[in-house]
């Protein structure tokens, strides 16, 4: 193991001055075995392993910019990348970035995207109060960059594994002073035509009760949260957890 070990050191350091390191680096992932070790990661999502993906592909677009570069000349270049590099005062030009990357910078209007329920907060924050926690800070970090102005936007409806599903507004939406929030609707369609239908709907439901969704299966209800056309029920369901669902939308089917 030791001499296997010392070789691949030595193999990595040749990747320093070779050219088209993109497919050498995919050779090392598979001789190291870190392909295989994070692919047996727990997490569904994998991050580890799209973080490799992503090395890779950016070293690939490199590749194809730079054909005589080396490794040395990558590195040398990405150290001098971030996005606060990348801003330039006035450029009448909009700067994407993660909220990670935004800690520490102010601008006068932020835009925050995809402000729905499995996107801020992540899935993965249903289930966990910690992470939860952590998602709502995130939030704050991206809410306290805005001077002037912050804009939420989410869309109505996203397809998910072949399937069309309408959205979730994410709940940090609704710990906000509702008096601070001017609602506008960029989607064109029309959303009050069911407007009486979601509000009988409503009135089939309480708290405690018992229901039986098509995907989630049995839970019972532990909330209603009255907001007319959106009013949302929060329900432990057995197998799937706690969900919030506009009842509207949910097919909650009620067994008692």
């Amino acid at each position: 193991r030791r001499l296997c070990f010392v070789g691949i050191t030595r193999a990595q350091q040749r990747i320093i001055f070779s050219r088209a390191f993109a497919r050498t680096l995919m050779g090392r992932r598979e001789r190291t075995g870190l392909k295989a070790l994070l692919e047996k990661s727990t997490d569904p999502d994998k991050p580890e392993l799209a973080n490799v993906k992503e090395l890779i592909n950016s070293a690939a677009e490199y590749d194809q910019e730079h054909p005589e570069g080396t490794l040395e000349d990558y590195l040398a270049q990405i150290s001098l990348m971030s996005d606060v590099d990348k801003i330039r005062d006035g450029a009448g030009a909009i700067t994407l970035m993660t909220l990670h990357a935004a800690k520490g910078l102010e601008f006068p209007v932020v835009a925050m995207i995809g402000m729905e329920e499995g996107i801020l907060p992540h899935a993965r924050a249903r289930t966990d109060m910690n992470q939860l926690e952590e998602e709502r800070r995130l939030c704050f970090v991206g809410i306290t960059r805005a001077q002037q102005r912050i804009i939420f936007s989410r869309a109505f409806a996203r397809t998910l594994m072949g399937r069309r599903e309408r959205t979730v507004p994410s709940p940090f939406l609704r710990e906000m002073p509702a008096e601070l929030i001017e609602i506008t609707d960029k989607t064109g369609l029309d959303f009050d035509r069911d407007t009486s239908e979601g509000a009988a709907d409503s009135q089939n439901f309480r708290s405690g009760q018992m229901v039986r969704h098509p995907t989630f299966g049995l839970g019972r209800i532990a909330e209603i949260q009255e907001m007319g056309r959106h009013t949302r029920a929060i329900v432990e369901f057995t197998r799937a957890g706690r969900k919030t669902l506009i009842l509207e939308y949910a097919q909650l089917e009620p067994l008692g």
